[in-house]
């Protein structure tokens, strides 16, 4: 198996272009992404935990996590990296989208 003992062999870590990282299994809220080498994109996801969030004007609980990127400035400018943080935040959000995606 791949993924025990918690170590993933170099060979299934090499040749993507977005990593992702999960700080928030250790419980933190938020991470600083290392790039590994050949990426372009690191994704870090903080810990998944009910707060106070405004929908449609109202403060009510929901789950909710803090993502940070980490980018290769060679390969994308930091507009393009905000824009794209931002579409993966609204797919997050929008069930009905991440349902339609192909598996």
């Amino acid at each position: 198996m791949r993924d025990r003992p918690g170590r993933i062999a170099a060979e299934y870590r090499s040749g993507a272009t977005i990593g992702v990282s999960n700080t928030g299994s250790y419980g933190s809220e938020a991470g600083t992404p290392l790039l590994n080498p050949g990426n372009a994109v690191t994704i870090a996801m903080g810990v998944i935990q009910p707060r106070a969030m405004v929908v449609d004007g109202d403060v009510v609980p929901r789950l909710a996590c803090t993502l940070s990127m980490t980018f290769d400035h060679r390969v994308l400018d930091g507009a393009a990296a905000g824009r794209a943080l931002t579409d993966l935040v609204a797919l997050l959000q929008d069930g009905g989208r991440l349902r339609d995606l192909p598996a």
